[in-house]
């Protein structure tokens, strides 16, 4: 069941008294600014809304000059995640993996006890993307963009460059020395299948590389359900190393996958959301109405005995959603590293969603480019269980990808965390593997603070 927002039959219930429009502020609206205008619209959706009601302090939005400001004023000291944006269109199309980019994640690491040289240590290529095309492979190691050698002071300028040279070193398996590389890219709008990789290994042990929550791709979450179900698939390895969290749509359909027939079939909790102290009060808000639940509607229901999860640091929000929303339903495993920590719902709200009893704008047009996406719940599994925010979701073993000179392929089952977990499901423990790569790639990693996980609800005046 969605999240239900506080709009029946397209007129805002009287939950604040900032949503309701008179004659009179229709007028005055028209003559205010556009920067006016966006304050408005955020202060109407974060007094409302927003999770952390009670910290907000009084403010007077027409007092206000900077919209982004503004916000900021208003962010609770708690919550890195809630943004505001005045590219609309440009990050609706990027939840939907549509972005323009280079095509590929990696981690920054220094290269010294001083944390002042860097290396940026590619994690994976999406296909089909400028950096794929390129050439670049997951493990390479880049330690120069043009001419510039990276360190603390220049790293995060010199990534966001739409277009440079990149410089660094390839570990060469066969001999285990380092071969220089030089590639080229410049960033180009492209679509990110979310199902990047999947595969079955020793016949029935499925394996899947979901990277984003878009239900964009669920026919190919359909495709490869069908096939390992063909297969005879009963243990699924779900690799959400660098999957940053989505839409919960997209969550509820994965799981809906994956989870024992019974628990689909009754359609049980997934989890359940609680808001902010205004909208608690109200029925419409209360658990059993706000809970996101399997759904019958998927094609082909796995019926799984067993889940083996791959995380990491760049595991959020559905990802992790998604690790403890099936925990009371089967037999789950996590390898890899501590998840990135967000067991918070964001709800994406456009000035163009609100309008009158008579369908008329509430916002001036103006101001269409302008994007909201605060924190509005926190969310809790179907046994009542959330993990701490800040300290994310602990692995049942513990490994690091970036311990190993040869990362290999995702996908493979040679590839470190991949066999591990290949391992765990045939034999029901893991062989410790070895590491070395300390003094071929850094000494310490970096964590990277502008990476923002988040579960979105599509905020819509239409949904009851």
């Amino acid at each position: 069941m969605r999240i239900k927002p506080i709009l029946q039959n397209i007129l805002l219930i009287a939950v604040s008294a900032l949503l309701l429009v008179s004659c009179h502020d229709k007028e005055k609206k028209s003559d205010e600014s556009s920067i006016e205008e966006a304050c408005r619209f955020i202060s109407e959706v974060m007094y409302q809304y927003y999770y952390w009601l009670k910290d907000l302090p009084e403010t007077d939005y027409t007092k206000e000059s900077d919209p982004m400001a503004y916000f900021e004023k208003l962010r609770s000291k708690d919550d890195p995640f809630s943004y505001v944006s005045d590219k609309a269109q440009e990050d609706l199309a990027s939840m939907d993996g549509d972005s323009k980019d280079k095509g590929w994640e990696y981690s920054f690491l220094s290269l010294d006890n001083n944390m002042y040289d860097i290396v940026a240590v590619v994690n994976y290529v999406h296909k089909n993307t400028p950096a794929y095309a390129a050439g670049v492979r997951r493990g390479d190691c880049i330690i120069m963009v043009g001419n510039e050698k990276l360190n603390r002071d220049n790293y995060g300028t010199l990534f966001r460059s739409s277009s440079a040279v990149y410089k660094g070193y390839r570990y060469n398996k066969a001999n285990g020395g380092l071969d220089p590389i030089e590639f080229e890219i410049t960033d180009s709008q492209n679509t990110k299948n979310a199902v990047s990789e999947y595969a079955i290994f020793d016949g029935n042990i499925g394996y899947l590389l979901y990277t984003q929550y878009t239900t964009a791709f669920n026919s190919d979450l359909d495709r490869v359900a069908e096939e390992f179900k063909a297969a005879g698939v009963k243990n699924v390895i779900l690799d959400l190393r660098y999957n940053l969290g989505g839409y919960n749509d997209a969550m509820r359909y994965l799981c809906s996958i994956l989870a024992p027939k019974s628990a689909v079939d009754n359609e049980d909790i997934i989890i359940w959301f609680e808001f902010n102290e205004n909208l608690s009060r109200l029925n419409s808000y209360k658990k059993e109405n706000n809970a996101d639940r399997f759904t019958k509607s998927v094609k082909t229901n796995l019926d799984l005995e067993k889940v083996v999860f791959i995380v990491g640091d760049y595991t959020y929000s559905s990802s992790e959603a998604t690790v403890i929303g099936l925990q009371p339903y089967m037999d789950t495993y996590k390898i890899g590293r501590q998840t990135g920590g967000k067991n918070y719902t964001m709800m994406v709200f456009t000035p163009e969603d609100f309008v009158d009893r008579r369908g008329r704008a509430y916002f001036d047009s103006s101001i269409n480019n302008w994007l909201l996406v605060p924190i509005v719940a926190k969310y809790r599994n179907s046994a009542d269980y959330t993990f701490v925010s800040e300290q994310g979701i602990a692995p049942d073993y513990e490994m690091n990808e970036l311990d190993y000179d040869d990362m290999g392929e995702l996908g493979s089952p040679d590839e470190p965390l991949t066999a591990a977990a290949i391992e765990y499901i045939k034999t029901g423990s893991i062989t410790p593997r070895g590491n070395k790569s300390a003094t071929l790639r850094g000494s310490r990693e970096l964590k990277d603070n502008t990476k923002r996980g988040y579960m979105i609800k599509r905020f819509s005046l239409n949904e009851q």
